[in-house]
């Protein structure tokens, strides 16, 4: 009867640790002689059942008993505790029975990879809060001179005063050689768009979705006759990039995060189950595909006379926001979210919301990634809105109107939990809006 320790109690759930030991040492064997490896019968039941049957090697055999060796079939008791593997040797039959050094030993490996762990995601974790604070500051820095320049303390205006408004689904002129194109409603799938002219071109801020949303805005940015360079990515959500193969010619500019996400597969099923309205959109996107970002926005930049880009994280780890300075408007993405809720699935409630607190102060006009233009009081309304998510209770207030409320409000609370107990995961209620 073949001899092993696939099921020896002593072992426990650290056999595994041990079965490499075996396999090393595990050799041919002569006739009549037990073998030793992974995969074979308990040990306890050999010393019961096979030539061992003596009374002492079995009480030798049990665990909490003296460690038991056999050799040449003559019984010895030995006392050693630095054993740390099972051998056979050719003419002889060795069991080295391991009882506390190795189970010692695999829980003090096992803490080592906790700490490991535990040291990997708290790396991860300063990592990340040290690059959202160098975006914040930049933030900071960049609001300061745009008040200094433009003279402009906080902003005080009420929810909804003074800003402007724009027609949607067509390409309007908010400022000199600035245009944005505005989807009605905003909810999931239907977000914004912009474009900015330059000296040498246009740049196009999002591309929007599917084909019935891009290509009517793709035909309005070709009728006002000039090259487009540029199109600048804020983030890597589908209704932001889906268009990308409209505008063939120009450089695409997105974050890291942008970047990576793009060059996976689209995962259409899942797109389809949480915007099944855009079904079959979607299908043709699938075969139609976006395009890679070719050039990375890792840090404030200078991207024309006119644009500056600016990253920062909240909605994602990866947003990137269009400042146009001299006509004091901010293309936000989805940083910005008026009359709809925002969704933070993949971002954190409460580092969007110190975000916010810059945002409203770098420009006067904010188009939002999604709902209509606003101003420093809608970029209040949703920073509130964000905090209160971290909280876990939200209040009445501003909010109380925006669009899909019942399906977002438990993802962002869900999200602001997980984060706080560090978990940077999917909220599970996401995943079953996604239908996964």
């Amino acid at each position: 009867m073949p001899v092993g320790f696939e099921h020896c109690d002593f072992l426990g759930r650290h056999g595994a640790a041990l079965h490499r030991e075996a396999d090393r040492a595990a050799v041919a064997q002569p006739p009549g002689v037990p073998r030793v490896g992974r995969d074979e019968v308990s040990l306890r039941r050999y010393v019961q059942c096979g030539q061992l049957r003596d009374p002492i090697a079995k009480q030798c055999a049990h665990v909490g008993r003296a460690d038991l060796a056999v050799r040449d079939r003559r019984r010895r008791v030995v006392r050693h505790h630095d054993m740390t593997e099972v051998v056979y040797e050719p003419g002889h039959l060795k069991f080295d029975v391991v009882r506390r050094t190795v189970r010692e030993d695999v829980r003090a490996l096992e803490t080592v990879f906790e700490n490991v762990d535990r040291v990997t995601v708290g790396t991860e974790g300063i990592e990340h809060a040290v690059a959202a604070a160098k975006n914040l500051h930049q933030l900071l820095d960049r609001s300061r001179r745009h008040d200094v320049h433009n003279g402009h303390g906080t902003r005080r205006s009420r929810y909804g005063e003074n800003v402007i408004t724009a027609p949607p689904l067509t390409l309007h002129k908010i400022a000199d050689r600035v245009w944005v194109w505005l989807q009605p409603g905003g909810e999931s799938g239907v977000s914004n768009a912009g474009v900015v002219g330059d000296d040498d071109g246009l740049t196009v801020i999002d591309t929007l979705m599917v084909r019935s949303q891009w290509a009517p805005f793709a035909a309005a940015v070709k009728e006002l006759g000039e090259t487009v360079k540029r199109v600048v990515l804020t983030h890597a959500h589908i209704d932001h990039v889906g268009g990308t193969t409209a505008f063939r010619n120009a450089m695409i500019l997105g974050s890291p995060m942008t970047s990576d996400l793009l060059d996976q597969a689209m995962p259409v099923d899942a797109y389809k189950a949480f915007m099944p309205a855009f079904t079959e959109g979607f299908d043709e996107l699938a075969v139609l595909g976006t395009r890679p970002v070719s050039h990375i926005v890792d840090e404030a930049a200078q991207l024309t006379e006119r644009i500056e880009l600016l990253p920062a994280r909240g909605h994602t780890d990866g947003d990137v926001m269009v400042l146009v300075d001299d006509a004091d408007v901010l293309f936000a993405g989805d940083l910005c979210f008026f009359g709809v809720t925002p969704l933070a699935f993949q971002g954190d409630p409460a580092a969007w919301a110190a975000v916010l607190d810059v945002v409203g102060e770098l420009a006067d006009t904010i188009v939002p990634g999604h709902g209509p233009i606003g101003g420093a009081a809608e970029v209040t309304a949703l920073r509130d809105y964000l905090a209160a998510c971290v909280s876990g209770t939200i209040p009445p207030g501003p909010w109380d109107s925006w669009l899909e409320r019942a399906e977002r409000d438990p993802i962002n609370i869900e999200k602001a939990a997980m984060l706080r107990a560090g978990d940077d995961g999917m909220p599970p209620s996401m995943l079953r809006a996604l239908g996964l």
